[in-house]
């Protein structure tokens, strides 16, 4: 008998992703911030705030990507922009301090990490509200007239009144969020566990 997904993934460290793709842990242990005083508005590159010796040695390239400390009045907490290969971080909004920072950082790294080897990308609560109302207009364009389309338009409208909300919902379950997360999660764990 063969060794399931999950256990495959101990054995060797890689594992299959919900997209279909095979992925291997990169150790954060030598992970940290690099000492300087961060001002908002700084930009300069990845390599001038943290060091991660061993991302950098499997992503070298991610030494050299774009970095920016945000502003205080930043939609976002973080972001990784795919277009200009640029993470952008709004330390006051992270009430954790350094240790939070580091989180929300190599979140944004998955992010470029997927970007690169084409996994499941990251979102935002706009796009996957857009993303799903879309997919669900198209949907209830297509069906007969009946009950069952006009109930799916009152969801649709529904839904669409609470834009905020059922973006949130649809962004906290898109596989490339569920990803950065446990990324995240796990950067705190030694490489045995």
């Amino acid at each position: 008998a063969g060794m399931g997904s999950k256990m495959s993934g101990v054995a060797t460290g890689w594992w299959k992703g919900t997209d279909g793709k095979f992925k291997y842990e990169i150790s954060d242990e030598g992970m940290k911030l690099v000492d300087k005083e961060w001002k908002f508005g700084d930009k300069g590159k990845l390599g001038d705030f943290i060091e991660h010796p061993e991302l950098f040695k499997a992503y070298p390239e991610f030494k050299d990507m774009a970095f920016e400390v945000g502003q205080k009045t930043d939609k976002y907490i973080a972001s990784f922009n795919p277009n200009t290969s640029t993470l952008k971080i709004n330390p006051s909004a992270i009430k954790s301090g350094d240790e939070g920072i580091l989180d929300v950082i190599i979140h944004e790294i998955q992010h470029a990490v997927q970007n690169k080897e084409g996994f499941a990308p990251g979102s935002n609560p706009t796009f996957a509200a857009e993303e799903a109302l879309t997919k669900l207009a198209e949907k209830i364009y297509s069906m007969p007239h009946s009950k069952t389309k006009l109930e799916a338009q009152d969801l649709y409208f529904q839904l669409r009144n609470n834009k905020d909300d059922f973006g949130q919902y649809m962004y906290l379950r898109s596989p490339g969020e569920i990803e950065a997360n446990i990324v995240s999660a796990r950067r705190k764990l030694s490489d045995e566990m």
